[in-house]
């Protein structure tokens, strides 16, 4: 994909007090990365406009890979990897696409999500991590 010369939407803020968050798009307005005070906090890669292949919280030390069923538009896996290890986890949706649960392939984590507040539950331990969206 290309980054577009001039991003559509907000790609810059100033807040009270001088910190500035800045992201950069591809052309059809993805974000790749996400910057706090110069410094990049998030990258996001894309296999295509509507699949995410892997998302990278600098800050928590986490990176995730999604893995799809060709060109479905929802992935069924993810694989998480943070400072205390990694789990993939196998996903689970509702008829509309909303996440409804996440189970560990190793069978000993899971947990199901909340569906007013998207908040996960922890089941037997499963680290808590944001699936598909990023937590601004």
């Amino acid at each position: 994909m290309q980054t577009n010369s001039r991003p559509p939407g907000l790609t810059r803020i100033v807040l009270p007090g001088g910190r500035v968050l800045r992201s950069e798009t591809l052309a059809p307005g993805l974000p790749v990365e996400k910057y706090i005070d110069a410094v990049p906090v998030e990258s996001l890669t894309w296999r295509s406009p509507l699949q995410l292949a892997t998302y990278r919280d600098r800050q928590r030390g986490v990176y995730m890979q999604y893995h799809y069923a060709g060109s479905e538009r929802l992935p069924q896996a993810v694989t998480v990897q943070d400072p205390q290890g990694g789990t993939s986890y196998l996903l689970g949706y509702d008829q509309v696409g909303s996440l409804k649960a996440a189970a560990a392939m190793d069978g000993e984590k899971g947990g199901l999500r909340d569906r007013f507040t998207g908040l996960g539950s922890r089941r037997r331990g499963m680290r808590r991590a944001w699936f598909g969206a990023t937590p601004d």
